[in-house]
């Protein structure tokens, strides 16, 4: 089986970006900055 020639993948690296924007959206979220999901979050 022929190795594999070419620029590696940069999917890792999209994911990790990805899951960091959802985490800080959602930190976002629950604190109150914004408000996307009513009666989510800190009272």
């Amino acid at each position: 089986m022929p190795r594999l020639q070419g620029k590696s993948s940069s999917a890792p690296a999209l994911l990790t970006v990805a899951l960091l924007l959802i985490a800080a959206l959602i930190a976002l979220e629950y604190l109150g900055v914004v408000n996307l999901v009513p009666n989510f979050g800190r009272p």
